[in-house]
């Protein structure tokens, strides 16, 4: 029984024991944290004399002293810049700058070169020739221009050149082939370069600048334009063109398609045109060659064929080879 009791005097020992431990860590760790952050557990008030010492600063001081805070933020704040380099104006600082950080790619870009029109004049100089020309007209093309056309074409014709095989080989290209070879021998006349109006569009652009291109909107009526040496434009496979405007007709998604010169005329008893020979570059690439053909009747032999078009192409304009050229530009081009 006494064994018991002291037991139970142990176990009550004990317990005061753990829970005094426990009081004495729990009020010493709340005095320590006060003491750690005394700001949170007082409210500490300014010291008085500070206080007075604000309030009684006048007003040329407070300026003085924010004026030395902006001379120390300047000073020890603000970052430096780089001086611009010597000789060089401060409006070409930012050039240099822009130069030195554009990529080399960019730097070696030029921009492209756009190409020049032409408005045509306001008085048109394009000539009607679909009756005769002039006695001067008449005598430059039979005795200079024509023979130099039929001369050009017998020999491009018998060099066999491949439709877009190499260079000047597609239907433009062989008329421009044609040009150059007419100019060995006329030169005295005004004639497209294939570097400036190299496609089929750009020479019908080269003669509308200069008031030759004649739109053709009634094949059958407008018959007596086709004449040897007359370069005759075309459009679109399939397309039908019932008032085509220039506009039109040089417009790349809708325009000509096809270009060629007339080398020969046959016509009927009646004395109307009823045919033409057309030589120029066509077929397949690579298969066929630069050749006269003589499928350009006034009678197709197929329903799809259009009056003196080319297959499903329809004639839509023609113009001369050149203009005639004054005699007076002549002389002086001879001086």
């Amino acid at each position: 029984m006494k064994l018991i009791k002291l037991l139970h005097l142990k176990s009550v020992w004990l317990v005061l024991l753990i829970a005094s431990l426990l009081i004495g860590a729990f009020w010493g760790r709340k005095y320590s944290t006060k003491g750690e952050f005394p700001d949170e557990s007082t409210n500490v008030s300014p010291r008085p004399e500070l206080a007075r010492v604000e309030a009684e600063e006048d007003g040329e001081s407070i300026f003085a002293r924010q004026c030395r805070d902006v001379l120390y933020e300047m000073q020890y704040c603000m970052p430096s810049f780089p001086l611009p380099a010597a000789g060089k104006e401060e409006g070409h600082a930012a050039d240099s700058e822009q130069e030195v950080t554009k990529p080399q790619a960019i730097v070696s870009l030029r921009p492209l070169r756009k190409k020049q029109r032409i408005a045509p004049p306001e008085k048109s100089v394009q000539m009607d020739f679909s009756g005769h020309l002039s006695g001067d007209d008449q005598a430059a093309y039979t005795e200079g221009l024509l023979p130099a056309v039929r001369t050009t074409v017998a020999s491009l014709e018998a060099r066999s050149i491949l439709y877009g095989v190499g260079p000047l080989s597609d239907c433009s290209g062989i008329l421009h082939r044609v040009l150059m070879g007419v100019k060995k021998r006329c030169p005295d006349y005004e004639y497209p370069t294939p570097e400036h109006y190299r496609d089929s569009r750009d020479l019908a652009r080269w003669y509308h600048e200069r008031g030759e291109l004649i739109l053709i909107k009634n094949a059958l009526a407008q018959a007596e334009l086709i004449r040897p040496g007359v370069v005759l434009f075309y459009g679109r496979t399939g397309v039908v063109y019932r008032n085509p405007s220039v506009n039109t007709l040089l417009s790349s998604r809708h325009g000509i398609y096809h270009v060629g010169i007339v080398a020969r005329v046959y016509r009927d008893k009646a004395g109307k045109v009823a045919g033409y020979e057309l030589f120029h570059g066509h077929g397949r690439k690579g298969r066929t060659k630069a050749s006269r053909t003589r499928w350009h009747q006034r009678t197709p032999t197929r329903a799809a064929y259009p009056p003196f078009g080319n297959g499903r192409q329809q004639l839509v304009a023609a113009a001369r080879l050149v203009r005639p050229v004054d005699k007076g530009d002549v002389k002086k081009r001879g001086e």
